[in-house]
């Protein structure tokens, strides 16, 4: 079975598993997934339509930013990219669905939360990436 064939499924998937990290990573107030593109493709929670794309379309500007002042400062390839307010902090890691070869979609994690533990954020975020790895990929 194709999970292209079941977007709804999928997208139920995603909206669980973001929903988790919200609750489980103290002091995260919005988590979502969208396309490199700019595509947003699921959320944790029930917003405004119009502010997460806007907030997607941003995002997804700020990843190729990133990723070309990556490549033209040598870094290597973009990890992620974290943004430090006064009073919140935004995150955003860009992955691949596969990590073997093959096609490849880039998709960008993307959580918005106060003063949160890194180290909680960093296992959780490895936990929703291999999670989709696997749903998007199964054996």
């Amino acid at each position: 079975m194709s999970l292209a064939a079941e977007p709804r499924t999928l997208r139920s998937f995603f909206r669980a598993q973001l929903a988790a990290l919200v609750q489980n990573i103290a002091g995260a107030q919005f988590a979502a997934l969208a396309s490199e593109d700019g595509m947003l493709l699921a959320t944790a929670q029930s917003a405004e339509a119009q502010d997460t794309d806007r907030t997607s379309a941003l995002v997804c500007s700020l990843s190729a930013l990133a990723r070309t002042t990556a490549a033209e400062c040598t870094l290597g390839e973009l990890t992620g990219i974290r943004i430090e307010g006064q009073q919140q902090h935004l995150f955003i890691e860009p992955f691949d669905t596969q990590q073997d070869s093959g096609p490849k979609r880039r998709l960008l994690y993307i959580i918005l939360a106060g003063h949160a533990d890194t180290t909680g954020l960093r296992s959780a975020t490895a936990a929703f990436i291999a999670a989709t790895r696997q749903r998007l990929n199964p054996s």
